[in-house]
């Protein structure tokens, strides 16, 4: 019996689990036309998607720090197709421990205001003057950071800027992710403000390409 819900476990964290994970992400994806590949912006959406209270929620819920147990977060990693130690070193995610616990928190905007902004840049080891990002979720981050800070003439200097010394694919996904970011979170989330105001300044108008439900898009064809 044991060896059965061993096998059933193994099932649900190494098949469903991860098909399910992928097939939100491949269906936000089409959505909005903004391709996701890299695990790190996988994680990341599934990690805000999970922990973001639904529309109407308190500012101090959607503020409060998004944390992982050990346990859900290597299920998430499986998702993503990377390890722990791969997140922790492109600091996507910070390790924290207590006695009883290691817990992991996402690494992402609290609120809108530049200096704030600019600490969680620093935190990264991102240099907001001279940057250099190691994924599309640092570029993400850099770009949320200009658009709270400069009017839509400097930010678009420097986003021309980012994409001469940026990988293409860094800068192409980060602006996919604001893509689905600007509709996927609660009109009161910062980073959803803040993704909706580099839309804005981009002169995109987003809006979903497909009328399917996710369970429609999931059922087998």
């Amino acid at each position: 019996k044991k060896e059965k819900i061993d096998y059933e476990k193994r099932i649900m964290s190494e098949i469903v689990y991860p098909a399910t994970g992928r097939g939100l992400i491949e269906y936000l994806s089409r959505l909005y036309d903004a391709p996701v590949r890299s695990a790190e912006s996988i994680l990341y959406l599934l990690f805000k998607i999970m922990f973001t209270p639904p529309e109407g929620g308190s500012k101090t819920s959607i503020a409060r720090e998004k944390r992982l147990e050990s346990s859900d977060m290597i299920l998430l990693s499986l998702v993503a197709g990377a390890t722990i130690n791969d997140f922790k070193a492109k600091k996507i995610v910070r390790e924290a421990r207590s006695q009883d616990k290691v817990e992991y928190i996402l690494l992402e905007p609290k609120n809108t205001k530049p200096s704030d902004i600019e600490a969680l840049l620093r935190s990264k080891g991102l240099n907001p003057v001279l940057p250099k990002p190691t994924s599309s979720i640092d570029v993400l981050h850099l770009l949320e950071y200009y658009v709270a800070t400069l009017n839509k003439d400097a930010f678009l200097d420097k986003l021309n800027h980012l994409r001469e010394r940026v990988r293409t694919d860094y800068v192409d996904e980060a602006i996919g992710l604001a893509k689905i970011l600007a509709h996927a979170m609660p009109s009161q989330d910062p980073e959803g403000i803040l993704c909706t105001r580099i839309l804005e300044y981009l002169g995109l108008k987003v809006a979903p390409k497909s009328t399917k439900t996710l369970d429609e898009f999931m059922k087998p064809s």
